[in-house]
């Protein structure tokens, strides 16, 4: 059996036009106008997980504090102790504008 050996192959050099060149990093696109600007943030992957986890993470924190409110009016069928569970749920805040709770 003969065995054949490996020619070495010539790469192909890239054709280059000459006083035009490709730069090495491309500048950014510039944002449009109008709607499509304000979702520009969007287009990096570490952001776009970031924000659609807390969009989630939102959605589960609304059904929560609706599903409480519900089940106290349920239960006692209170408007007043209604109101205790839903402000509990709101932020008290202090006359610096820090946080109480």
């Amino acid at each position: 059996m003969k065995k054949h050996s490996p020619r070495p192959q010539k790469q192909p050099e890239p054709s280059s036009v000459p006083g035009r060149e490709t730069p090495a990093i491309l500048p950014p696109q510039q944002p449009g106008k109008g709607l499509l600007r304000a979702f520009t943030s969007l287009r990096q992957r570490n952001f776009r997980l970031f924000w659609f986890g807390q969009m989630i993470s939102l959605m589960g924190t609304s059904m929560q504090i609706i599903g409480q409110a519900w089940l106290v009016l349920e239960l006692t069928h209170s408007a007043w102790q209604l109101g205790l569970v839903g402000e509990g749920s709101l932020p008290i805040v202090g006359p610096n504008g820090a946080s109480c709770s």
